[in-house]
């Protein structure tokens, strides 16, 4: 494994057109190493369809993906130190650091769960009550239950979203920085907010290219996807380690 670098505890602050730079480191590892990245990429699209057949593991797939997103983010490690890469790469998460990616996947797991219980308490109430109310009751019980429910809506878009930016640089941080779960949380939920603008239009540019890269019958998704993963590698490395 490459040497592992020193990070701040803080990643930096970057202008908002690194988010396009990071597009273009992405593609840059992509153009070097084409035909890996497919492979690595096909070897993560059939582990995907492996585990939702398996019954029992299917309901852990939202534990094993950082696994395997800490094996992608090493496979762009090892691209950017050696030049080289394998599908082999993509099972790194599972040789190292096992435990402390799975333990991110169960707190995102946690976190979804949150998300959604709101609604499920909202509308299981809303459906409990709703037969006993007539008339004016009626009409304000229905404005309270809409009411509750787009507090809910809100509360839960807030906790995916604060979850998705702590998720977002947290196995990057795991696999290669070998940061604890709970601090590589903190660092990347940090780095997020620390550069708003950046993760805006990388965020904006990703979501065309996607819409794009399905436009030819999805097989434009077959470039975009490994492209858009490289691009992730390239952002952890802009804000925590090329400082």
């Amino acid at each position: 494994m490459p040497s592992r670098p020193r990070i701040p505890i803080h990643a930096r602050r970057v202008p908002a057109r690194h988010g396009v730079a990071w597009l273009r480191g992405g593609w840059t590892l992509f153009r070097q190493q084409p035909l890996a990245w497919l492979l690595i990429m096909a070897a993560c699209f059939l582990s995907g369809l492996l585990i939702s057949l398996l019954p029992v593991v299917n309901l852990l797939s939202g534990v094993l993906y950082p696994v395997f997103w800490g094996g992608l983010m090493f496979a762009a490690h090892r691209q950017h130190h050696t030049g080289k890469l394998t599908p082999r790469d993509l099972f790194a998460g599972f040789r190292a650091r096992f435990a402390s990616l799975a333990l991110l996947g169960l707190l995102a797991m946690a976190a979804m769960l949150l998300t959604v219980l709101p609604l499920i308490v909202t509308g299981g109430a809303s459906l409990l009550a709703h037969p006993f109310a007539y008339g004016d009751a009626l009409a304000a019980w229905n404005g309270l239950s809409l009411a509750g429910l787009f507090v809910a809506c809100v509360a839960g878009l807030l906790v995916w979203l604060t979850m998705g930016a702590a998720l977002w640089f947290a196995p990057a941080l795991v696999m290669l920085a070998e940061l604890e779960p709970l601090a590589a949380l903190r660092a990347s939920l940090s780095a997020c907010l620390r550069n708003p603008l950046a993760g805006l239009v990388y965020g904006a540019l990703s979501g065309v290219l996607l819409v794009l890269g399905c436009l030819p019958l999805l097989t434009g998704l077959v470039f975009v996807v490994p492209v858009l993963t490289a691009s992730a590698y390239v952002s952890y490395r802009d804000l925590f380690i090329d400082a």
